[in-house]
């Protein structure tokens, strides 16, 4: 998907409503923004898989949305995640 946008006069541009749908961002969703040679390249901000809390509440956040994920896996992966962090193997959370 391909979009010609502007920036306005603060410097701001506005991702197009189809890609942001298609890239499931939300409001307020950090994203990286890299200038590569005479481009600009934004990404998502990658966090890995585990429970945070959003408003309050805590909540399972799988991260990137895939078209394609091994629910039992990533599950298996996120429980071996922790379990090393909780038995002082890693210090990644």
């Amino acid at each position: 998907m391909d979009a010609t946008i502007s920036l306005d006069k603060a410097g701001r541009l506005v991702v197009p409503k189809e890609m942001r749908e298609a890239l499931h961002l939300r409001a307020g969703e950090p994203l990286k923004i890299e200038q590569q040679d005479d481009a600009i390249v934004i990404r998502r901000e990658s966090h890995g898989r585990g429970l945070i809390c959003e408003e309050g509440v805590w909540v399972y956040d799988g991260g990137a949305p895939t078209n394609h994920i091994d629910v039992i896996q990533a599950i298996e992966e996120d429980r071996e995640r922790r379990m090393r962090y909780l038995s002082g193997e890693s210090d990644e959370p």
